[in-house]
């Protein structure tokens, strides 16, 4: 962020003001600021001092409201997490005698030695996919799909759904 004008230190330019030749002018000059969202601030030779008591205070705020949100959105993945599991996955494994397993970075479905994480695993033709029924295949291939969403980087839907049979 840079000073309007050249007369006016401003809190994220706190060099001394310069003349209209360029020389730089006292440093202990005093000059009105304003930073978007802070409160209009006096500035003089303690302005630096000044500017890390704001930042400090200001990163500490930012800090708990991050912090706040982050924990909000945990508990509304784990709320939607909760949602799936109930309403998706275990009438899916009593139907279709599955259980399914999350944790440790992972999840799947799985019927005896056979596990299927996405639709790939499903649909792909191995033995594994042999084990499935074609309704059990049409009924977790898009719960899988739903659970592979990526929320953010590498976070997916399928972690906030505990284990089911």
């Amino acid at each position: 962020m840079f000073c309007r004008t050249s007369s006016v230190i401003c809190c994220a330019n706190l060099y001394a003001p310069r003349t209209s030749r360029g020389a730089k002018t006292s440093t202990h000059s005093t000059a009105t600021s304003t930073i978007p969202g802070t409160c209009e601030a006096r500035l003089d030779g303690t302005g630096r001092a000044w500017w890390a008591g704001v930042n400090d205070k200001l990163t500490a705020d930012l800090k708990a409201r991050l912090e706040e949100t982050l924990k909000r959105h945990e508990e509304e993945l784990c709320a939607l997490g909760e949602k799936v599991r109930a309403e998706l996955v275990i009438p899916a494994c009593r139907k279709h005698r599955l259980t399914f397993t999350s944790g440790m970075g992972t999840f799947f479905f799985s019927k005896g030695e056979h596990h299927y994480g996405n639709r790939d695993d499903v649909e792909c033709g191995d033995a594994a996919s042999r084990a499935l029924s074609a309704a059990a295949k049409a009924t977790i291939a898009p719960i899988l799909d739903l659970l592979n969403e990526e929320i953010s980087h590498n976070n997916y839907l399928g972690y906030y759904v505990t284990d089911a049979s």
